[in-house]
């Protein structure tokens, strides 16, 4: 027996946890996302919208007796970037975190961080057309190199894509944080 789990409510939503290629995955096996039906809005149906989520749904019944399917939800999953640290130290930097300290540097409306290479960060920037494009990335890029600083990194170069934000050509969504490195 294991500890009580979250339960899908199955009667108001169906959740359909999918891999990569949006093919169903085993009871008990981790998504890359899931899918969801919602069986309780006839005026605007959602049907088969990708949260973007990883979850876990298993076969097993909860202790509590709840009929309802086990689930475990992993949450948003992002690239966790790891670094080498000044003294040679593998560092991790959760997506969170680094969208974070762009997203909090005023006139950012939107932002996406690609790794290219090892100690390369390519920043794409959305500014609020009532600010200067300028002065957010001197913003942006000083304080994202003070926040690695702060993590022990310091050999990261920083570069401000020509692009905007763009959304997944697959799930239609925004991405904060990825790596292209490989």
């Amino acid at each position: 027996m294991w500890p009580q789990k979250p339960h899908s409510n199955a009667d108001w939503v169906v959740l359909e946890p999918v891999d990569e290629d949006y093919r169903p995955v085993e009871p008990g096996e981790p998504s890359e996302t899931v899918l969801i039906t919602n069986l309780g809005n006839r005026v605007q149906p959602i049907i088969r919208y990708d949260l973007g989520d990883s979850i876990t749904m298993y076969d097993e019944h909860c202790p509590c007796g709840s009929a309802f399917p086990v689930i475990d939800v992993e949450g948003r999953q992002g690239d966790v970037f790891h670094f080498e640290t000044t003294d040679g130290r593998d560092r991790p930097v959760f997506p969170l975190a680094l969208s974070s300290v762009v997203e909090e540097v005023p006139g950012v409306r939107r932002t996406q961080l690609i790794r290219t290479a090892p100690s390369t960060l390519r920043v794409r920037l959305e500014v609020a057309s009532d600010h200067d494009e300028t002065i957010v990335w001197g913003q942006v890029s000083a304080d994202l190199k003070a926040f690695l600083e702060d993590q022990g990194i310091t050999d990261i170069t920083l570069e401000r894509a020509t692009e905007s934000p763009q959304r997944d050509p697959r799930s239609g969504k925004f991405r904060h944080v990825w790596s292209e490195q490989i």
